[in-house]
């Protein structure tokens, strides 16, 4: 092939300047996100989350005791198959007082909601 007149061929240096950018971009990324991480990692040591589990010793709500008086009355029942003392034990459980039981539940955690929001 006829190279133009006045061509000189000349040798150029490659060029890093691309890879020298794209190493301080990466570089950029992973410092901005070490700060990120730092801040809030500091943050959250300041504000410890107010979602922590209360032990048995500091719960001391009276619907735990409800709770266990229940549980105690359900275990008392007959262990005999005969019709007459399934229905005994049938009338003797008392089921219509969940629906007051799940609206107080429901009640309290709606109450909660709005102290969280606050």
């Amino acid at each position: 092939m006829k190279m133009p007149e006045g061509y000189e061929h000349i040798h150029e240096k490659p060029s890093y300047l691309g890879i020298f950018i794209g190493i301080m971009i990466i570089l950029l990324v992973v410092v901005l996100g070490g700060l990120y991480m730092w801040s809030t990692y500091i943050v959250e040591q300041n504000n410890p989350s107010q979602a922590v589990r209360p032990t048995d010793e500091e719960n001391n709500e009276p619907e735990s005791n409800k709770a266990e008086a229940d549980t105690s009355n359900a275990s008392v029942v007959s262990t005999s198959d005969d019709l007459g003392a399934i229905e005994a034990d049938l009338d003797s459980t008392q089921l219509f007082e969940f629906d007051a039981d799940l609206n107080a539940i429901e009640a309290e955690l709606d109450e909660g909601e709005v102290q969280a929001e606050e």
